[in-house]
């Protein structure tokens, strides 16, 4: 759903959605990815900055924790 909002250009709405997706699953890298692009768009620089702390905490040498 995130994605969606995003592509029509619904910012707020994206951003609720990876909200929600990141409570199902924390660590899901390309939601954090999302949210630290659309808070940046939007000049959310705490946002950003939380968002990104916990991007890179999901990342281990070079390699996402999911395998991707």
């Amino acid at each position: 759903m995130g994605d969606m909002m995003r592509k029509t250009g619904k910012s707020r709405l994206a951003i609720s959605n990876y909200d929600k997706a990141l409570s199902i699953v924390p660590d899901d890298l390309h939601a954090l990815a999302s949210l630290v692009a659309l808070n940046a768009e939007d000049g959310n620089w705490r946002a950003v900055r939380t968002a990104e702390e916990k991007f890179f905490a999901g990342v281990e040498d070079g390699e996402t924790k999911l395998g991707a």
